[in-house]
Formats: structure tokens, sequence, C-alpha cells
């Protein structure tokens, strides 16, 4: 069953086929000898394509942006919903965090942390910032009645 009409005018509904699509690994995530997963290595090597990254982002390359956003977008995004609880304001907070990044990058300071700590610290701030905005104050014609109630 087709979700929308317009794939059936391209392809018919009996020709498509479902194919896996490969999950490429990131080169971050290195196997040690036996086939265990080396997490202190992963770490290293994520930190350091991050961070090689955000020096291409900081001389302006839309495409290092590009790759950093794929890299990074699922703890973003995930961190956002857990702090915001609405999906729509969650996709705004990494909208809003990957701008600042793009502003920002020449402000990173590899001497005060990981790249992946300074991304999830702006993420969390833009969405306490997004609570805040949605926080309306309770207003009542008879203050009084705000005592009482």
């Amino acid at each position: 069953m087709m979700i929308c009409d317009w794939p059936k005018l391209l392809v018919p509904e009996s020709s498509v086929v479902p194919m896996p699509i490969p999950m490429q690994r990131p080169s971050f995530l290195a196997r040690a000898e036996g086939g265990q997963l080396n997490t202190d290595v992963a770490l290293q090597q994520q930190e350091a394509e991050l961070s090689s990254l955000l020096a291409r982002i900081a001389q302006r390359d839309e495409r290092a942006l590009g790759q950093f956003y794929d890299a990074t977008m699922a703890r973003v995004y995930g961190l956002a919903l857990r702090v915001t609880a609405r999906p729509d304001a969650a996709e705004e907070v990494a909208a809003d965090v990957y701008l600042q990044v793009w502003r920002d990058a020449r402000r990173y300071e590899a001497s005060r942390g990981r790249v992946l700590a300074w991304l999830l610290t702006i993420c969390r701030s833009r969405a306490i910032d997004s609570i805040r905005r949605r926080d309306e104050a309770q207003t009542s014609a008879d203050p009084e009645q705000l005592r009482t109630g």
C-alpha cells in the first residue's frame, strides 16, 4: 500500500520491490581484535572527526556542516525532545542549534571540552529557552482571585 498517490504515477506498484537500505558504519566505530567494539578508540576517532568538521565549519564549509549534522542530529534531536517533550519544539530547537554552530564554530575551544559536549550544551540551553518562551504567565482581572483560587 502506498502512502500517497504521486509515486504510483512514477512507478507501478507491482514493480516496486522493497530493498534493504545498507547502513554505513561511521568510521569512528572501530572494532578491536576479536570483533569487540573498542569504545576508547571509537570516542577518540569520533572526537577527531567532529573536531575536523567543526574546524571546516568555522571556515564556512557548508558540506562540513551537512556532515556534522548527519553525524550528530540524532543526539541533538533526542536531547531536545527529552527536554521540551514536544516534537515540534524539538525540531525548532535542533534547527536553532545548527544555526548557532554555523555562527559560533570559531568560538569552540578544544581545551574546554569535547565537541559533542559543546554541541549538547548548546542544545540544552536552546531547549530550556524554548520552554521559557512558551511558558505563559497566568493573568487575571482580579489579583485577589489568584491568592484564594
